[in-house]
């Protein structure tokens, strides 16, 4: 779907969260010491690594994060897709958290 189509009613939220999801992901996969650099590979590297590790998603990480190509911009749908985000990120904090204690034993 393109990206004006999203703008067009207002929900701005996904393209928001696309940047959410990935900014996470980054500051993980780094702690790690996992190179990642463009949004798509670090998508990719993060499914890879970790799968479904810090979620509960019906589908793959990777799946969940691109599924807004295949939705109809629509508010229910920027809605669940929020969520999505804030119960990743909740997750990944404490994942981050733990790694980093891990890091400095």
């Amino acid at each position: 779907m393109p990206r004006w189509h999203w703008m067009k009613i207002g929900v701005q939220i996904p393209f928001i969260t696309v940047i959410a999801f990935c900014k996470h992901c980054k500051n993980i996969a780094l702690i790690k010491d996992i190179k990642t650099n463009t949004q798509h590979g670090i998508i990719n590297d993060f499914n890879e690594h970790f799968g479904n590790e810090l979620s509960n998603f019906e589908t793959t990480f990777k799946e969940t994060v691109l599924q807004i190509n295949q939705q109809i911009p629509e508010k229910s749908f920027a809605t669940t897709y929020m969520k999505q985000s804030n119960d990743f990120y909740s997750a990944a904090k404490v994942f981050r958290n733990n790694l980093n204690q891990l890091a400095n034993v």
